[in-house]
């Protein structure tokens, strides 16, 4: 998996990206397709809560809802959210939606009945309900429906209580993790061309982290210590199941999702939004040893740009620069707001959320600062140019960026509060109406004052995102829409 706050402050697994409600909301099931298996520390039948990783930048309270493909949070300190998101390249996990330029409708609709769907490339793929014996994964066409394939698992998942999926392993893989009512769980990887059987792996309490490469991560908390996590990196899940090392540190409890960026000799376990793209990092491992890099500060969440680590240190309210070779290259008072990078910008913001300043990555001066709205903006890149996102209670905004001068001009929208937000290939966003009946959606192309299009669906309770399509879900059954 590539994988999944107040600026950053703990959304479990890619997905479509989230505005999340405060209340009143009704979480889907646990065992729903996620992009990622369970997150660590999130609880399991017969298992106590465990310690997360620590959040990003800004560390107000948050409180976790589960909502389709993700754990999605709601700051409770603020009522403003940050989300950045990379549009194109090796930093995108989660696809934009293909087409809905116009009023989606129902291509084709299933039966669930409680187990959980993914989706892949080659199709939806239905998990077994385990609750009814249920004991064959299957392959469904995205285009009509129809079965590709269906094997039978039933020898590998005995004991289950929930299987979930992990659809971003590499080389045309996915994963099952396969949880028993100890909690324990076990990971299956299997083909996404013929649902062949490649390997399991014994994850005890831990879980797979996905990277940007072919490699993947082993995460396990100790059963003892609050805060302790065992980290191994397997070079090549496709070709084998062995470790090349394995390291224990430390991570303070916190809530968040995120996955491994290996670049630069180290491997950075670095924050996700909704779509899976990297926010800021916490932690960084040489990809020799495991061992930190000589800079490296426990207090410390950093972003990395042009070959310059950026780092806030929370503890001291410093904002420092690093060259390569770990030498400070520039030092300055931080705010204590979210630190992230959009391209070539690095862009910090005011712990209030409203001023976003962008500095330069070599000297700190300041090039701009703006004051963007009530809110952390959701940013994502479409052909070159930032798409921003703002929300209020009621109310959305959409505008697109200056990213020379930090200006923006901002179309207001009224959509309800507690919604889910996807974006499409052609850069407009999707944004699910929360009005308490079925699911309604509305379509918002930035720049232009009226909205694309409005749909409802009767019937379903929620909505998400598998692959390029959207699926509308409820206990029963799914619908994909084109």
């Amino acid at each position: 998996m590539s994988e999944q706050h107040t600026p950053p402050d703990g959304h479990l697994g890619p997905g479509p990206d989230m505005i999340a409600p405060l209340s009143g909301f009704v979480p889907s099931p646990a065992e729903h397709s996620v992009a990622s298996p369970r997150s660590p520390g999130e609880p399991v039948p017969g298992q106590a809560e465990q310690p997360l990783p620590p959040r990003g930048p800004n560390r107000a309270r948050t409180a976790l809802i589960l909502v389709l493909a993700a754990v999605l949070v709601a700051a409770a300190g603020f009522g403003t959210w940050w989300y950045l998101s990379q549009g194109s390249g090796n930093g995108e996990v989660i696809k934009p939606v293909a087409g809905l330029d116009q009023a989606p409708q129902i291509a084709w609709e299933g039966q669930s009945r409680g187990g959980g769907v993914g989706g892949v490339a080659e199709g939806l793929l239905l998990a077994p309900n385990v609750a009814n014996g249920e004991t064959r994964l299957k392959l469904l066409a995205w285009a009509d429906g129809s079965e590709r394939w269906s094997v039978d698992i039933g020898e590998r998942i005995g004991g289950a209580v929930s299987i979930q999926f992990n659809t971003k392993l590499p080389g045309g893989l996915f994963g099952l993790v396969v949880t028993d009512a100890a909690g324990k769980n076990r990971f299956l990887v299997h083909r996404a061309s013929d649902g062949g059987f490649v390997r399991e792996l014994d994850l005890g309490n831990g879980s797979i982290v996905g990277s940007d490469t072919r490699a993947v991560y082993r995460y396990e908390l100790d059963e003892e210590i609050i805060g302790k996590v065992r980290i191994s990196r397997i070079p090549d899940i496709a070709g084998s199941g062995a470790a090349e090392w394995t390291t224990e540190l430390f991570i303070e409890p916190q809530e968040g999702a995120f996955m491994v960026k290996e670049r630069d000799g180290f491997a950075d376990l670095c924050w996700i939004n909704e779509f899976g793209a990297e926010i800021s990092c916490f932690k960084s491992m040489s990809l020799t040893d495991g061992s930190a890099p000589s800079w490296y500060s426990d207090s410390a969440g950093f972003v990395r740009i042009g070959g310059t680590v950026v780092a806030s240190e929370h503890n001291n309210t410093r904002l420092t620069a690093y060259d390569s070779a770990g030498n400070q290259i520039w030092q300055k008072p931080d705010s204590g707001g979210p630190l992230h990078v959009f391209k070539d910008a690095l862009l910090v913001g005011s712990r209030q959320g409203k001023m976003v300043e962008r500095l330069d990555p070599r000297t700190g001066d300041v090039q701009w600062g703006q004051n963007w709205g009530n809110g952390y903006p959701t940013i994502f890149d479409h052909e070159g140019q930032p798409v921003v996102l703002l929300a209020e209670s009621q109310e959305m905004y959409v505008g697109v960026a200056d990213m020379g001068t930090g200006k923006i001009e901002l179309e207001k929208y009224s959509v309800a509060f507690g919604r889910v937000v996807f974006r499409t290939a052609e850069g407009n966003v999707i944004a699910s109406d929360d009005r308490g009946e079925g699911v309604q959606l509305v379509a918002i192309k930035p720049g232009q004052s009226e909205m694309l299009w409005k749909q409802a669906f009767d019937g379903y309770t929620y909505i998400q995102q598998e692959d390029q399509y959207l699926i509308l879900r409820s206990e029963e059954k799914f619908a994909v829409l084109r």
